[in-house]
């Protein structure tokens, strides 16, 4: 958990939500973020006295929530890790749920659940975004991060094996970019319950650093349309679903009928991916990219899609 500048109620009340857990076998690293606040040193100093569970790293200065999270990242010693954000709380048996999953479930590599809003919550009314399932999960990371960030339980040895952390260059989407570097190590999982509370407040991420935020997300989102595209045409081409020269005749086609690489990219993911995520949800993806101005007329889309397939073949209804 790090802290910066949350009310020190709040900060209080997630401590606690995870002191109190009906799991008790855990360390409790907490990093402050803002030392030069005298509230938070004083606030952590009493928890640590308190309960020998708890580790506190005081930053040196405001260091920003990436590389706070990865420095307590480097000194965990638990074999899972669980994060959690200092203005929600857990439900009392959040850990020992998402432990018992884990240990049940060894392909599984991280483990989030459903989270309840509080707060400000007028535009947050539902959280069926969420997905349960893996393929669900893998699926939703082509339009958005697919876990509640502070609710996740994730296999530490996995992280250190394969040299995964936050990526400092990935401002405010570091979450998202975790899930993509991790999505072809093992399997995701959501609770199908609620197991954290989630607050909505001002203090949360500027209207500056939403744009911010946005812009990072969107990188994110190509590197997925980029990664997933190579990797399902080795899939076809080992299969004999597709061959070098059809790849290739499709390619030129494509170079014919779209303006550019972006456009190429999304109408041969498109047609590549029709089976796993459907038309709708990939319909979905290109307008939230906001690339709809590179990709040709939508009348002409499908067509341009069908004579790269299927030349010899009439338009077919999708």
């Amino acid at each position: 958990m790090s802290i910066y500048n949350e009310p020190v109620d709040w900060i209080g009340k997630a401590i606690d939500s995870i002191l109190n857990q009906t799991f008790n076998d855990f360390e409790l690293i907490l990093v402050n973020d803002k030392p030069t606040r005298i509230e938070n040193r004083e606030l952590l100093k009493g928890f640590k006295l308190k309960d020998s569970r708890i580790i506190v790293i005081e930053n040196d200065k405001n260091l920003g929530l990436i590389k706070s999270l990865n420095k307590g990242l480097s000194i965990a010693r638990g074999k899972y890790i669980a994060r959690m954000d200092a203005d929600d709380f857990s439900v009392r048996h959040r850990l020992k749920t998402q432990y018992d999953f884990m240990e049940a479930n060894p392909d599984y590599i991280v483990c989030g659940s459903k989270i309840k809003y509080f707060g400000r919550i007028k535009k947050f009314k539902s959280n069926n975004w969420i997905k349960i399932e893996d393929n669900e999960i893998k699926a939703e990371l082509i339009l958005n991060s697919c876990f509640a960030h502070p609710t996740v339980m994730i296999r530490k040895q996995l992280l250190w094996d394969n040299d995964i952390c936050y990526n400092e260059n990935y401002p405010h989407a570091e979450d998202y970019k975790f899930w993509l570097d991790l999505k072809k190590i093992g399997k995701f999982y959501n609770i199908n319950e609620v197991l954290l509370y989630y607050r909505i407040s001002e203090q949360q991420v500027s209207s500056k650093n939403k744009l911010i935020q946005s812009s990072t997300a969107k990188r994110v989102r190509r590197e997925y349309v980029l990664d997933y595209l190579s990797e399902k045409i080795m899939e076809d081409i080992e299969n004999n679903n597709i061959t070098i020269k059809t790849l290739k005749r499709i390619k030129k086609e494509l170079k014919k009928n779209a303006p550019n690489d972006i456009s190429r990219n999304i109408i041969l993911i498109t047609y590549l991916s029709i089976k796993n995520f459907g038309i709708l949800l990939l319909l979905n993806y290109i307008i939230s990219l906001d690339f709809i101005k590179h990709i040709p007329p939508i009348s002409n889309f499908f067509r341009v899609v069908e004579n790269c397939l299927f030349p010899k073949r009439k338009m077919s209804r999708l």
